[in-house]
């Protein structure tokens, strides 16, 4: 049991005899370009690469400064992981930060000024693996990644994959999240949404924008 976020170092690959792993329970947070695929057809090489360094790199700082920590950066999505203490709180605090970070500096980044994202969190428990290869030379770490095994990191996923799409609010938050938070005034404007809006999630999911 850990009440903090592992890294690659804290755990073991799972033929090691001694092999370690981690359970944490805890906020995932992904954060996701909307129309990614319509941007890469419309502009140029040079404005796209200004376009993902700058977003990438507005991101890691929000999650810093709210006490998360990067986990994964898939292209256009971003993985951040909250220790335990005070989770809910500040994926929300981050969630808020990023909202604002894409509104106020992503809008101008781009040459349309049209640039919009989708935020899922949700809370529970996970199992932290290490999983991976150990490789000589400078491109060992490229061979290795940490695996987040649990409802948590799956279903903040899918939250963020419908969020700011088809009249979903930008930010999505599971019921466990929003039921956990100790300041009220993070839960400002959120509303119910429909479940059937999203599919395959067995919870009651708010939202904001």
């Amino acid at each position: 049991q850990t009440y903090t976020v592992p890294t690659l170092e804290d755990l073991t690959f799972s033929r090691s005899s001694n092999r370690i792993g981690k359970n944490l329970t805890s906020c995932v947070l992904y954060i996701d370009i909307r129309d990614s695929v319509k941007k890469n057809k419309e502009f140029s090489t040079q404005t796209l690469a200004k376009m993902y360094s700058s977003f990438i790199y507005g991101v890691l700082k929000c999650a810093m400064s709210c006490e998360g920590h990067v986990r994964n950066i898939i292209g256009d999505r971003v993985m951040v992981v909250f220790d335990n203490k005070n989770c809910c709180d500040n994926a929300l605090k981050c969630a808020n930060a990023l909202l604002c970070f894409v509104r106020d500096i992503m809008s101008k980044v781009m040459p349309t000024k049209v640039f919009d994202c989708g935020i899922g969190i949700h809370f529970g428990e996970m199992h932290v693996v290490k999983v991976g290869l150990t490789v000589k030379g400078i491109e060992n770490k490229e061979y290795q990644n940490i695996v987040w095994i649990g409802e948590p990191a799956n279903l903040a996923s899918r939250l963020t994959d419908n969020a700011g799409k088809d009249d979903i609010p930008k930010i999505v938050i599971s019921e466990e999240v929003y039921k956990r938070i100790t300041d009220k005034l993070l839960l400002r404007g959120f509303i119910g949404i429909s479940n059937a809006a999203i599919e395959d999630v067995g919870f009651n999911v708010y939202g904001r924008n």
